[in-house]
């Protein structure tokens, strides 16, 4: 039985190229975005397939209406793929409140919309050194390896599977950043392990 896939963020990139390969193996895709239009290429190739919905997410009756039309429209949601979001690069003193309430509503609480460039702080000298390598950066960091298309696969591969895997990272760089990060946990752990189990009650002998 084709699958019902629920996307947000599905006008470009990643939740383009999912709902493309959900919709080209036989599944059935609502796709949602700021702007509907600019989903009308996927509706052209795949009018039986593809339903698209314009949604808001600081709206909570756009969000509603767009999850009651999935439903309505295939009777369940087999699979949501909550793609929306924004990245807001500064430090925590730096980023003005309206800007990290923002972050949080989109990113948080909003999972039905599609926001576009980064929303970036006024930069401070004191983080130069930290947040300013990163911000410098990302300033050039135009192309990644990754390719939305062969991710999108990855992901059609999880969901068909029957015990798929908590966490997936994407591409030979997120596998390296993963299992270095782990490495570094477990290091940590290791090399802390004999205060950590002290914090136990004493253990009383007969």
């Amino acid at each position: 039985m084709p699958l019902v896939w629920f996307i947000t963020g599905a006008s470009s990139g990643f939740g383009r190229a999912i709902a493309a390969a959900a919709a080209e193996r036989g599944d059935r895709v609502i796709a949602t975005a700021r702007r509907a239009e600019t989903l009308g290429d996927l509706v052209e190739r795949y009018p039986d397939r593809v339903r698209t919905v314009t949604v808001d997410v600081t709206d909570p009756g756009s969000v509603r209406a767009a999850v009651e039309l999935a439903a309505a429209g295939g009777g369940r949601i087999d699979v949501v793929v909550n793609n929306a979001g924004y990245a807001a690069l500064g430090a925590l003193e730096e980023l003005t409140e309206d800007q990290v309430r923002r972050q949080v509503e989109v990113n948080l609480f909003g999972v039905l919309t599609v926001t576009r460039s980064m929303a970036r702080s006024a930069p401070w000298p004191d983080y130069a050194e930290s947040v300013g390598r990163t911000r410098a950066f990302m300033e050039t960091f135009t192309r990644q390896p990754g390719d939305p298309e062969r991710a999108a696969q990855a992901i059609l591969t999880v969901v068909d599977d029957d015990k798929p895997p908590l966490r997936l990272p994407l591409g030979a760089y997120a596998v390296a950043e993963f299992r270095a990060e782990y490495r570094s946990r477990l290091a940590e752990i290791d090399a802390w392990e004999e205060p950590a189990h002290g914090a136990d009650y004493p253990i009383e002998t007969p």
